[in-house]
């Protein structure tokens, strides 16, 4: 089993080196060309999807780690709302594609994660899904449809990765909805960080930052 999950990975490597090789030789391009390149290579590929293997094998995709991209991650709890959220990311790519002629760029990759019982972490309390949203530099629209894919896994438990591309604010009680100790951990944050060294814009946005102004 482990053997043939190793070629699997090995083919699926080549399929994605190929990928981004001919990316990265393609320079200027449009998000129909993209999308034209990415239906045929996937089709034709006959890998299939669904490797397993050590992590080092998985992660390294040759070519295809060099192309300029951007990213969204997303943690779904593993209780079969991870299946509803696949389909509400095909859902949210199909309606841009409709409306707005704006295309997903790059296959997204899924990976599965033990619950975490650390306060801020996007697995706490749940065997977690990981949906990583990628999309290439320089794709009219990309940012504003993984903002859309990122609202529409809020109604079913999505969390966003804190070091991705995401919408985050404090306004609203949005971020403490989501962990149940975040205060918890606010408690912990502020006697660690009473100096402030651990401030910054993210933290400002996401409502982590205690407010500072001396007027």
């Amino acid at each position: 089993m482990r053997a043939e999950a190793g070629i699997r990975i090995k083919e699926l490597n080549a399929h994605l080196d190929g990928i981004g090789l001919a990316l990265q030789q393609m320079g200027g391009y449009d998000h129909q060309t993209i999308a034209g390149v990415m239906s045929t290579s996937t089709h034709g590929s006959g890998t299939g999807f669904g490797p397993l293997n050590d992590y080092v094998h998985s992660i390294d995709i040759g070519n295809a780690n060099l192309v300029p991209a951007y990213s969204s991650e997303i943690a779904i709890p593993m209780d079969g709302r991870h299946i509803e959220a696949v389909e509400r990311i095909f859902e949210v790519a199909d309606q841009h594609r409709r409306l707005g002629d704006v295309y997903q760029s790059s296959p997204i990759a899924l990976r599965f994660v033990r619950a975490s019982p650390a306060y801020a972490s996007m697995m706490h309390g749940a065997d977690t899904m990981m949906i990583e949203l990628i999309q290439l530099r320089g794709n009219e629209g990309g940012y504003e449809m993984l903002g859309a894919e990122e609202e529409a896994l809020y109604e079913i438990g999505g969390r966003p990765h804190w070091g991705q591309v995401n919408t985050l604010t404090g306004s609203h009680g949005l971020v403490a909805s989501m962990y149940p100790r975040y205060e918890d951990w606010q408690a912990v944050h502020r006697q660690m960080n009473a100096s402030g060294v651990f401030d910054s814009p993210f933290s400002k946005r996401v409502g982590i930052t205690a407010d500072r102004f001396t007027p």
